[in-house]
């Protein structure tokens, strides 16, 4: 904004074009020269650094250079673009990670209720091995009783014989006829 300082004196913050090509900006200062009494007005034109030398150097590497504005914006642009891929690649991730997530729960939940089946069946089995083991004493103790039957028996069955072979003997010397002896040896053998 241009201030206007005295009498005719003017003065305006610019930015003026150095023989090397960079920007630079100065204070344009220009005030009216009067005492030399000329017939036309005479200016002095003044240009002063508008920086402290520090932040002119600054200024005019970053704010003023217009090249490297536009490599600057190209390293943005490139920048956002890999930033909004590696987001992408991200939620695609992640999304990867949600589904396998869901399936592990999913065997999970299927590997818990198999194990809960064979809990179910090794009870179930721990019963019939038990009634399998209560039905097995009960036939162990019916074969025993059948030994001990069967032992019994044969020696009935041996007693007996020895009876009738005893009473055959005295039936057969007590029998006067060969007749009776006949007939007596035909009821000893249907009764065998």
């Amino acid at each position: 904004m241009p201030t206007h300082r005295g009498q005719g004196s003017y003065e305006k913050n610019v930015v003026a074009d150095e023989n090397d090509g960079r920007l630079r900006p100065v204070t344009l200062t220009i005030e009216p020269l009067t005492e030399r009494g000329a017939e036309e007005p005479l200016y002095l034109v003044v240009f002063s650094p508008a920086l402290p030398a520090e932040r002119q150097a600054e200024a005019v590497n970053s704010d003023w250079d217009t090249d490297g504005s536009a490599q600057q914006d190209r390293d943005l642009r490139d920048t956002r673009e890999r930033l909004q891929s590696t987001i992408e690649e991200y939620e695609t991730v992640l999304e990867e990670l949600k589904s396998s997530n869901e399936e592990l729960v999913s065997s999970n939940e299927e590997a818990q209720s198999t194990n809960e089946e064979l809990e179910a069946s090794k009870e179930e089995m721990q019963s019939l091995n038990e009634e399998l083991n209560t039905v097995n004493t009960e036939l162990n103790s019916k074969v025993e009783e059948l030994h001990r039957a069967n032992s019994d028996l044969k020696k009935t069955c041996s007693r007996a014989r020895n009876w009738r072979l005893s009473f055959s003997t005295e039936a057969l010397q007590s029998a006067p006829s060969r007749q009776r002896r006949h007939r007596f040896f035909s009821i000893f053998a249907r009764q065998t």
